[in-house]
């Protein structure tokens, strides 16, 4: 290969190169986010929405994925919400979550402990008997609440 041939070759690697590790990094951050078993995941570039409809797999808040800003679950088997179980899960930065009939029939008063981004909790069609209102005493930023 002559002078010209090898300039040729190293510009090529040059462009091609950058544009490989761009899809490599796009591929591995994709693979960082594991979803759930029984969930379905879908990615954009500024969030995530974990939607689970699987009985058998979720009966409790699963752990999500980073960057999860939208749960929904229905039709699962989850009994109760037990103490700081979004926190926990890495749910501090969820946006809305929406629980329908899911089965909860009790709420721990700090469930919803840490939850400073939630501004829409929908929990209907699910077995409450007695909800006394201090469950949703951290919730500054809820808006809309059913």
């Amino acid at each position: 290969m002559d002078v010209s041939g090898k300039g040729l070759l190293l510009a090529i690697m040059c462009t091609i190169t950058p544009i490989l590790l761009i899809a490599i990094q796009t591929t591995a951050s994709k693979k960082d986010h594991v979803c759930p078993p029984g969930c379905g995941c879908y990615f954009s570039e500024y969030k995530v929405t974990v939607r689970c409809h699987d009985p058998y797999y979720v009966k409790t808040i699963p752990m999500l994925p980073d960057g999860t800003l939208y749960l929904e679950i229905e039709k699962c088997n989850i009994s109760k919400l037990a103490d700081n179980i979004f926190y926990k899960n890495g749910g501090a930065r969820l946006r809305s979550v929406k629980i329908r009939k899911s089965g909860i029939s009790s709420i721990h008063i700090n469930a919803f402990r840490g939850m400073n981004f939630l501004q829409n909790l929908l929990l209907q069609d699910n077995d409450f008997s007695t909800l006394t209102g201090d469950e949703f005493c951290p919730l500054y930023n809820v808006s809309v609440l059913t």
